[in-house]
């Protein structure tokens, strides 16, 4: 288990999960999660039908995420 996903992930849930109502985004807008990490933003946003796209200049990180978006087959 990685510090991140100690630390970090449980203070961002939260934040995840209101972001899309706050925002007033909608099913088909179109999102960009830059220094999206492991993707986590960018799956819960492409689980509630928005296209959501993810860039990280961490390529593990991003290894991370493509592995995820097959598992989940998303």
């Amino acid at each position: 288990m990685s510090l991140y996903s100690v630390l970090i992930d449980p203070l961002l849930r939260d934040l995840r999960v209101y972001t899309i109502e706050f925002s007033g985004m909608k099913k088909g807008n179109k999102v960009l999660d830059l220094g999206c990490g492991t993707g986590d933003q960018v799956f819960y946003y492409g689980k509630r039908g928005t296209e959501a796209t993810g860039i990280d200049l961490n390529p593990e990180m991003i290894k991370v995420a493509e592995k995820r978006k097959k598992r989940e087959n998303l």
